[in-house]
């Protein structure tokens, strides 16, 4: 198996003749800049000698270092332009494929947390954004950087050598120590910088998970308690910064001492040599010049080390972690995104339209939701899903989508085993025979309000107004305009209009013959509650569509033809609204005498 820098490789590798073309232009920048202090050098002992040549050497030498650094610098700006591209390059085929690999996941992915041992769903869009561009930029700019500082390095460690020496004996015997310490210290600077991040993470998601959910903070009139929390949180973020600026001022403090001492030593031992002749004051500028670049280049390989090397591998780490994932990959998600054709499944329309045969189905390790269900529904029937909180039913619909595969029992889909599926049957029975309207999460991109009824397909896209009309968005529509922008996270919808958005959405796709609606209704006040069933029903009823809805309200229950009722995930009961309230034993009966907010037992 590749290395996690392997992977990244395989997506920088596409612009190797770029980056080949952009480290020819390194060398000869690098050429520019190993020539300079010896230029300057050159320059200095021809002004000690024009009385005797008449400027003539002067202005040769100056002609000649001009023309040096003007290739140099052209050489430096194609470098950084043919580096950066293929940065970019890299870096938006890595975020593509982290962000495909990120939708074929299973739904039980985004249901775990940090305690499973995985990366939490939260950070993929982290890890697509961020990390990406880190572990892209190691193979590329950090790379680039690392060849730059070793040139200073050598050519300095050369350059001092020719001109004198014993001098570079004696700076050389300083520079392991000095490594040494600074080793020491860019160490412990990493791991506060390690720590300094955390805390930070942990303070910026606070305060956004707080404001995002700040009606239910005010409701719950918390804002003090907020307040507090986050006061404590920024107070250990406070710390671990300054301890990671204490670490950090350490090294770089040490850095600084360790280069000018060597600068100054070095000064000091040439003074000597050219006070006794065995060097020309160009000389000395010369071996000056190239032990500080010897230390910048030092300093900069430290920088990298520390720093940007270690970020870049644990950005690698995470990209990586995402690409190869588990194997238990979504099957509609894979068909859709390798672009395999789909697959319309041979139906069997004598056979229920929805089934369940003793159905289990645990999430993880937790206790099973469903306990051997057991549903039937035929085609062109309208059925409600009924039951208490956690008694199963949402976990219908995620059976039925093949979202989750069922530990044991049947799930059928007109005659079609949904676990048996292959992936192009998978996904047409999403992408044509089902709609659903989820109202846990109605789900509006910051867009347009076509765009949103549209989705997943493009805004022109076929019953978008006829939607708005059956769902009573179309008055809203003609106000504020079908194409007009909804603001960022379509600010501009309050919750009803949200839950009708949803609820069109599942409407507008004609070609489905199964629609599974959870709690349609559930944002909306009794008259409009009404007004839209009466319509959704009703549109159903004429297209002769299977309707499975979770109903939490009298509203939905009486406009069913049957009521299933869920309790310990099974199905206890089966029989009409009017026949189950009037049974005072019915497990109907009860749900409603108890009001629960659950179930809406209004006459």
């Amino acid at each position: 198996m590749k290395s996690d820098m392997g992977v990244i490789l395989a997506y920088v590798w596409p612009e190797r003749f770029r980056l080949a073309i952009g480290s020819g232009a390194l060398v000869v920048s690098a050429f520019s800049n190993a020539y300079a202090p010896r230029a300057m050098g050159r320059v200095v002992d021809a002004y000690a000698r024009r009385k005797e040549s008449g400027g003539a050497a002067l202005r040769r030498e100056l002609v000649t270092t001009a023309c040096v650094f003007g290739i140099g610098a052209l050489a430096s700006g194609v470098r950084l332009r043919l580096f950066l591209s293929a940065l970019e390059r890299s870096v938006a085929r890595l975020r593509r494929d982290v962000y495909r690999a990120a939708l074929k996941r299973r739904s039980a992915f985004f249901d775990a947390s940090e305690s499973d041992g995985r990366l939490p769903p939260r950070e993929l869009a982290e890890v697509v954004e961020r990390d990406a561009r880190l572990a892209c930029a190691t193979l590329t700019e950090h790379a680039q950087n690392a060849v730059r500082y070793c040139s200073s390095v050598l050519n300095g460690a050369a350059n001092l050598a020719r001109l004198n020496l014993s001098l570079a004996l004696e700076v050389a015997l300083c520079v392991p120590a000095a490594a040494l310490v600074l080793r020491r210290a860019g160490k412990a600077s990493s791991r506060t910088a390690a720590v300094s991040t955390a805390a930070e993470a942990r303070c910026a998601s606070r305060s956004r998970e707080c404001l995002a959910h700040m009606r239910f903070v005010r409701a719950a009139a918390a804002e003090g308690a907020e307040w507090a929390r986050y006061g404590l949180l920024c107070d250990d973020a406070a710390d671990a910064a300054a301890r990671h600026a204490t670490s950090r001022a350490i090294f770089h403090g040490l850095l600084d001492a360790v280069a000018k001492t060597l600068l100054l030593g070095v000064v000091a031992r040439g003074g000597a040599s050219v006070q006794n002749g065995a060097m020309s004051a160009g000389d000395l500028l010369t071996f000056s010049a190239h032990a500080a670049y010897l230390a910048l280049g030092l300093g900069g390989l430290g920088k990298l080390a520390v720093a940007e090397v270690a970020a870049g591998r644990r950005a690698a780490t995470r990209c990586a972690a995402v690409l190869r994932g588990p194997d238990d990959k979504d099957r509609g998600a894979v068909a859709l995104l390798d672009g395999v054709a789909l697959e319309p499944a041979a139906f069997d329309r004598r056979a229920p339209h929805v089934e369940l045969r003793d159905v289990w189905l645990a999430y993880g390790r937790q206790e099973p939701a469903l306990r051997g269900a057991t549903l039937c529904i035929q085609r062109g029937e309208v059925r409600g899903l009924v039951g208490a909180s956690g008694a199963g039913k949402t976990s219908v619909f995620g059976l039925l989508l093949g979202l989750y595969d069922a530990d044991s029992g049947t799930v059928s889909v007109a005659g079609l085993d949904v676990s048996k599926a292959t992936p192009p049957q998978l996904a047409a029975l999403r992408a044509s025979e089902i709609a659903t309207s989820d109202q846990a999460a109605a789900v509006v991109f910051a867009d347009s309000l076509r765009a949103a009824l549209a989705y997943p397909e493009t805004p022109d896209a076929p019953h978008v107004e006829l939607a708005a009309k059956l769902v009573d968005l179309d008055g809203f529509a003609e106000t504020l305009g079908y194409d007009a922008p909804l603001g960022d996270k379509a600010s501009a919808l309050s919750g009803g209009q949200r839950a009708r958005v949803a609820l069109g959405r599942a409407l507008r796709r004609r070609d489905a013959s199964l629609l599974l609606l959870d709690e349609p209704t559930a944002a909306l006040d009794r008259r409009t509650e009404e007004r839209l069933l009466d319509a959704v029903f009703a549109d159903a009823r004429e297209r002769g569509l299977t309707l499975l809805v979770i109903a939490h309200s009298t509203a939905a229950m009486a406009r069913c033809d049957a009521i299933s009722v869920l309790k310990g995930g099974r199905i206890v009961q089966t029989g009409t609204y009017d026949d189950l309230k009037r049974d005072p034993t019915s497990e109907l009966a009860i749900l409603l005498r108890q009001s629960t907010p659950s179930i809406d037992s209004s006459p």
